[in-house]
């Protein structure tokens, strides 16, 4: 899947038709379905439901003020002066062209599973056929004394992003510190970077993105940052924030304590359950499902991170809209198998280039592929077994990692450039 966050979404064509022209929500006796979020699950869910079921009434329900937008460019929110709207997907006019009804603002309460009813906020129902669960995961704040200090956030929706920006302007703001080496905490300490703040990241772990990096991956990584005017702090965690009105330093594990007036924390996330739970659906980490994406209520289906699925990683797009497509044909009887693209790990940073994924160790039946001559400052290393590329870590200057995301999600063989491979010619990934 390729993102071009230059498309204007009014330009984009509406989507195709059902192949077969029938209006299955007719054909299953199915008139009302509310979904309940408008990210990437529940969107790609409105629109798939809307091509299968022309004739169905649709309700979208967002507690966000915002239409689809990605979420994946939040960051840009910190330092640009452009607003929210430049990251928008679609429209309201879009969605409304559709005949989706989309309320934005809008908390969804309560689920009445005996009467087939969504409560409100605002006190209005809204009754169901069929109901979709796509109201994802919040920010993991962690239990830190003193996170609930004015000058404390979590960075996972545009609100989140507006509000630092707007703390680091209304305030005397000169370092921050940014929680968290993953990939969202070194966008995020980039984006501070850019807000003319001395910025610090702190990884518990012994090196950044220690799940998508190798070792010498992790390590220019860090260089690079380091480079731009970033500290990192490794194998150290936020013990306390400290201040008497607002954070002002931080005191981390490793018994150092640092000057710090903005605090990020990006910990991870955690399902939005609360609503499924309280409605007496099976819920464990998140809301329990099976291969249709069906919950423990045949009538409601779950997708996207609030969803949990045996063998999916929850937090990613492309597994998110795969669940959307197959929950989406399911609910019509219709069979449908929706493997997501791999997922292809990218970091989002001017100046450098970054890429994992899949395995990052040989074995049994698995090549490793690594110049051992590259400079300090380049690692490429890709993992091959039976013909597939199953595992990568380029990480380098601009240009280092061209060709590799898309000869990756092609899922084709490499066997015919195998050999090109084996002597670093890496350029023969464009073939794929």
């Amino acid at each position: 899947m390729v993102i071009d966050l230059d498309t204007d979404p009014a330009t984009l064509p509406e989507p195709e038709p059902a192949a077969d022209a029938v209006d299955h929500a007719a054909k299953a006796g199915i008139e009302r379905i509310v979904v309940i979020g408008n990210g990437a699950a529940g969107s790609t869910v409105a629109n798939e439901l809307r091509r299968l079921g022309p004739s169905a009434s649709i309700d979208l329900v967002a507690q966000e003020t915002h239409p689809f937008y990605n979420r994946m460019a939040i960051g840009r929110l910190l330092y640009e002066t452009q607003g929210i709207e430049d990251l928008y997907f679609v429209t309201q006019d879009a969605m409304s062209k559709k005949n989706i009804n989309v309320r934005l603002n809008t908390l969804a309460r309560a689920v009445d599973r005996d009467r087939k009813m969504v409560v409100l906020g605002t006190g209005e129902t809204l009754a169901y056929d069929r109901l979709f669960l796509a109201n994802g995961a919040r920010a993991f704040a962690p239990p830190i004394p003193g996170m609930d200090k004015p000058g404390a956030f979590v960075l996972r929706e545009a609100s989140d992003a507006q509000a630092i920006r707007a703390w680091r302007q209304s305030e005397s703001c000169d370092t921050a510190m940014v929680l968290g080496g993953g990939v969202l905490g070194v966008e995020a300490a980039d984006a501070l970077r850019k807000l003319r703040l001395r910025t610090t990241v702190v990884q518990r772990s012994g090196r950044l993105m220690d799940r998508e990096l190798d070792e010498k991956g992790s390590r220019i990584l860090q260089t690079f940052l380091t480079r731009i005017g970033i500290e990192v702090v490794t194998g150290a965690s936020a013990e306390e924030l400290l201040g008497e009105d607002r954070v002002r330093e931080v005191r981390l594990t490793d018994g150092t304590t640092q000057p710090c007036d903005l605090f990020i924390a990006c910990a991870g996330v955690r399902p939005n359950t609360d609503l499924a739970r309280e409605a007496g659906l099976e819920v464990d980490r998140g809301v329990l499902v099976d291969e249709s994406m069906r919950t423990s209520d045949p009538d409601i289906f779950a997708v996207g991170d609030v969803a949990e699925r045996p063998g999916q990683i929850g937090g990613l797009w492309t597994v998110g809209t795969s669940q959307a497509e197959i929950a989406s044909a399911a609910v019509f009887e219709i069979e449908r198998e929706a493997t997501p693209p791999p997922p292809l790990v990218s970091l989002k940073m001017e100046g450098i280039d970054v890429k994992g994924f899949g395995t990052k160790e040989a074995g049994d039946g698995i090549e490793e592929i690594c110049d051992p001559n590259e400079p300090e400052n380049i690692h490429r290393r890709l993992f091959i077994e039976n013909g597939k590329i199953v595992g990568a870590v380029f990480v380098g200057p601009p240009g280092t990692v061209k060709d590799v995301a898309l000869a990756i999600q092609s899922g084709k063989s490499v066997a015919p450039i195998l050999e090109r491979l084996r002597t670093y010619d890496w350029s023969a990934l464009a073939k794929l």
